[in-house]
């Protein structure tokens, strides 16, 4: 009897314990990804637009970086889109809209004209940003 309480005590000591290792912090979601992104010219100012995506269970963004990619009049089709980061938005955690209400951003630039340029816009927060949104293009 003593015996088998014995084993049953180190059975459970070992099968019990589970693995060890050192502690893993758990994966935080980045903020959902900008599909939306448009642009409009007027008088040589290009406007971004872009809806704040709100998804339940996912941390809101902090705010949106904005990159441009200048494309000279004879880029060749084959080579690689160089983005630089031109701004940044920051968003006010207190005027954050109600869940399932429609957030706009927009966004401001007057670049050289006779150039061709791609946009794009990625959300952040937590420490991580999200891919990247759908590219627009305009040429002032």
């Amino acid at each position: 009897m003593i015996l088998l309480l014995v084993a049953g005590g180190f059975l459970a000591c070992v099968v019990g314990c589970g693995r060890k290792g050192p502690p893993v912090a758990p994966q935080i979601a980045p903020p959902v990804a900008v599909s939306d992104l448009t642009v409009r010219v007027d008088k040589g100012q290009v406007t971004l637009e872009w809806s704040v995506p709100a998804v339940s269970g996912v941390a809101p963004p902090e705010g949106f970086r904005i990159y441009r990619a200048d494309l000279g009049p004879a880029d060749c089709a084959d080579c690689p889109l160089l983005f630089a980061e031109i701004g940044e938005r920051r968003l006010d955690p207190n005027q954050r809209p109600a869940p399932q209400q429609p957030w706009r951003l927009s966004w401001q630039d007057t670049p050289a004209s006779g150039l061709r340029y791609l946009y794009k816009v990625a959300a952040y927060g937590r420490g991580r940003e999200t891919l990247d949104s759908n590219l627009v293009g305009v040429q002032p």
